[in-house]
């Protein structure tokens, strides 16, 4: 854990990570929706899904469920939209 202390671990789970649990992409639930517009309240960028095209459906994927389509950075991933596959 990194020298992190338990307290700022039991903070982070109780008032960030927990809130995920019901809702993984933070589309559904209200107050993580708010959070999100709150990212970017002036459209200053173009955010992330025309930044990168490549992720588009998976930001403008909203569910409980896990995004079923191919990802970069996983073997089916990469050979489905073409991307390098790397060994770490």
């Amino acid at each position: 854990t990194g020298g992190v202390p338990q307290s700022v671990r039991d903070g982070e789970r109780l008032n960030s990570a927990s809130h995920f649990g019901p809702d993984p992409y933070g589309c559904l639930d209200a107050s993580l929706v708010r959070k999100r517009a709150a990212r970017n309240p002036f459209h200053s960028s173009p955010g992330y899904p025309k930044a990168c095209p490549e992720l588009a459906a998976l930001f403008d994927y909203c569910s409980k469920a896990l995004f079923p389509g191919a990802l970069p950075w996983d073997d089916r991933g990469a050979h489905a939209i073409g991307w390098a596959t790397y060994s770490y």
